[in-house]
């Protein structure tokens, strides 16, 4: 019954503390399951991408929208990790750091797809693109989420 996690390392590298927590279910299912298929449909797609696959402006749209919320979901989850819970899982980090990575592609292939079309939204998606903006936005929130579990967890 006090069988730890493959993970536990010691205090503060700790699934089996992580994970007792509410935090790790805030979706109802526990957030490493969440992680998961949202990588593989990210990846999915770069992959058919890649192979010449053109793809709906709703889907597109809608991937953006759950990398978005995602980017959001994982910040959240950062500051928790570090300044509530006092323990960090690798598992976990290692999706969040995936699903935030996975975000700049999924911008770029939203902006490159048309996603919001020629409208307003459109144009500023692809301004922000052209600009290399989404990528100063994807990595200062990628170092704002390394930099909350550091400082939360080291102090």
């Amino acid at each position: 019954a006090d069988a730890g996690s493959v993970c536990d390392f010691n205090a503060v590298l700790s699934c089996s503390s992580v994970f007792t927590q509410w935090q790790s279910s805030a979706l109802g299912v526990p957030n490493t399951l969440v992680s998961l298929p949202v990588f593989a449909a990210f990846a999915a797609t770069a992959v058919a991408g890649l192979l010449g696959s053109r793809f709906a402006r709703p889907y597109l749209a809608a991937l953006l929208g759950l990398s978005l919320f995602m980017a959001a979901f994982a910040t959240w989850y950062s500051f928790q990790t570090g300044f509530v819970m006092g323990a960090m899982c690798m598992f976990c980090t290692i999706g969040s750091a995936a699903v935030l990575t996975a975000g700049i592609g999924v911008t770029r292939v939203a902006a490159a797809g048309r996603a919001f079309g020629d409208g307003r939204a459109g144009r500023a998606l692809d301004l922000l693109v052209k600009s290399k903006s989404d990528l100063i936005a994807w990595f200062g929130l990628i170092l704002i989420n390394a930099g909350m579990l550091y400082f939360g967890l080291a102090f």
